[in-house]
């Protein structure tokens, strides 16, 4: 990965800010390159995590349907429930009104579905009825913030250029007339779209969250 202090010399370089006083100060630059990588995520969903244990793993108690997701995760692409003790078994991952449709309250002791109740919680049907944990593959938000020339972006290495774009739309944005520019504003947004394309609305993330649908019962391993 690129340190941001690669990311940092990329943006002076284009926005002809190389020489003190600087228009923009590094905590800033590096304050834009953070909320870049955020907006990168929620638009293309470059971080994929399966290992990060606050993250993907949930203890559940018996009896409880509904888990509090780490408020970083931005959408699930696998699920798995273990018992303790016992044998992890595959929940498929669908959306609310396919198990509302579906009348998926049954008497079974373990879960088989899994989906987004609201976009920081999951419930599980049936309730499982023994404690175990609910292990997730997600698509994320980045665990920390850049705010620092050593601090390196998570999205993949060849993305990192993207930020540089976001970073530019943001100065050339402002409203300070020194740097407020919408031509080259509007081309920064641009390219920081190509890259990782359009924002979606709420009701279209909700949906993406929820694309996948119940297609088996057979879901034991």
């Amino acid at each position: 990965m690129a340190e941001a202090s690669v990311l940092l010399a990329e943006y002076r370089r284009r926005a002809d800010d190389g020489v003190e006083p600087y228009q923009l100060e590094d905590a800033q630059v590096f304050a834009f390159l953070s909320e870049g990588e955020r907006e990168a995520c929620l638009r293309g969903a470059p971080i994929f995590d399966t290992v990060t244990a606050d993250v993907v793993l949930y203890a559940v108690a018996a009896d409880q349907a509904t888990v509090t997701l780490n408020s970083l995760v931005l959408r699930i692409d696998h699920a798995t429930f273990t018992p303790t003790g016992g044998r992890a078994c595959k929940l498929v991952v669908t959306g609310i009104d396919e198990v509302r449709s579906r009348c998926l309250s049954t008497t079974a002791s373990r879960p088989q579905y899994v989906c987004h109740e609201s976009r920081t919680t999951l419930k599980m049907y049936p309730t499982p009825s023994e404690a175990g944990t609910l292990a997730l593959d997600v698509y994320r938000l980045p665990l920390l913030d850049i705010e620092s020339e050593h601090d390196e972006p998570e999205i993949p290495l060849e993305l990192h250029d993207g930020l540089v774009d976001w970073v530019l739309y943001r100065v050339y944005s402002s409203k300070d007339s020194e740097l407020e520019d919408p031509a080259r504003a509007a081309v920064a947004l641009r390219d920081f779209t190509d890259r990782f394309g359009e924002r979606r609305t709420a009701d279209a993330m909700r949906r993406h969250r929820e694309r996948r649908r119940v297609t088996t019962r057979n879901i034991y391993t």
